[in-house]
C-alpha cells in the first residue's frame, strides 16, 4: 500500500447525472475526493464519522491512479 495513503478505502460512484452533465465526455468530469475520518472512541457511546475534502496530495495520488488504471497500454504490461 502507497504510504502516502495508510488504510486507505476507494469508493466510487460510478452513477453519471447526465441531467447534470449535458456533455457524455466523462474526462471533462472534474474528480471529487473526500476523506473519511472518525473520532475518537469513548466507551459506550457511538463511533462518530465525519468527512472532509481531500488534502491535495491525496486527490492527486487518485488522479494520478485513475490516470494510470484508464491507460490500455497498463493492461497489457506484467511486472
Amino acid at each position: 500500500m502507497d504510504a502516502t495513503l495508510p488504510d486507505s478505502k476507494a469508493i466510487t460512484n460510478t452513477q453519471i447525472d447526465q441531467s447534470a452533465t449535458p456533455e457524455s465526455n466523462v474526462e471533462k468530469a472534474k474528480l471529487q475526493v473526500v476523506e473519511i475520518d472518525f473520532s475518537k472512541p469513548q466507551p459506550g457511546e457511538n463511533l462518530n464519522v465525519f468527512w472532509k475534502p481531500a488534502r491535495a496530495i491525496i486527490r492527486q495520488k487518485a488522479q494520478d491512479w485513475l490516470d494510470y488504471s484508464s491507460n490500455p497500454a497498463v493492461e497489457g504490461t506484467s511486472s
